[in-house]
């Protein structure tokens, strides 16, 4: 029976003696694990405070050198262009493009063409130059840009003014009208009708 005892109690020695080591063992890595984790957060919120500026500067410079490097190699063809600019100009008006010089011309109030019933037109446009260089070219041809505006209007018939496909064909010919006059191609940019009414 005392045999039974003394390894009763050795075993319990034994059992606190293991679950010591294997606490301090177990605690071990914890800590590592915890000094770890505070060193990798650390350096991390390092990185962000100190060089978050950095990576913005970096980020700015390579969007800069982006917009040089699209200058440089459009440097070469740089008129082809512009030239290509300008023709997109005559169509739509492009939505990034800065508005030219706006000249407003009077109100042009014609009979249209058609026979059987009088009708009238009456159309406001005003003119976007290219720069405010042709402007005195523009006032020096008003009359006889007038005079083939009239003559262009009252050709047409009614039929002709309907709808916004004829409005656009009409826009552009009132555009190749005034560029003609002008004699230069790239001193109008676009017209833009501001009043359009039939009756």
């Amino acid at each position: 029976m005392v045999a039974c005892g003394d390894n009763v109690a050795d075993t319990e020695e034994n059992f606190d003696e293991g679950l010591e080591e294997g606490q301090g063992k177990s605690k071990l890595p914890l800590i590592i694990g915890i000094v770890v984790a505070l060193g990798l957060g650390g350096s991390g919120w390092a990185m962000f405070f100190l060089g978050g500026d950095k990576g913005a500067e970096g980020d700015e410079a390579h969007a800069e050198a982006g917009e040089d490097g699209e200058e440089a190699a459009g440097d070469g063809h740089g008129d082809k262009k512009k030239k290509k600019k300008k023709k997109d100009a005559h169509g739509e008006a492009d939505a990034g493009e800065s508005l030219g010089h706006i000249v407003k011309v009077s109100d042009f109030v014609v009979n249209l063409a058609d026979e059987d019933d009088s009708r009238y037109l009456k159309i406001a446009f005003q003119v976007e130059l290219d720069s405010t260089d042709y402007e005195a070219d523009f006032e020096a041809n008003k009359v006889r840009m007038r005079h083939e505006i009239l003559l262009y209007l009252s050709s047409l018939m009614y039929a002709d003014t309907v709808g916004l496909g004829n409005k656009k064909r009409m826009r552009k010919a009132l555009l190749s009208l005034v560029s003609q006059i002008l004699d230069d191609p790239d001193a109008v940019r676009n017209i833009y009708i501001t009043e359009f009414m039939t009756q």
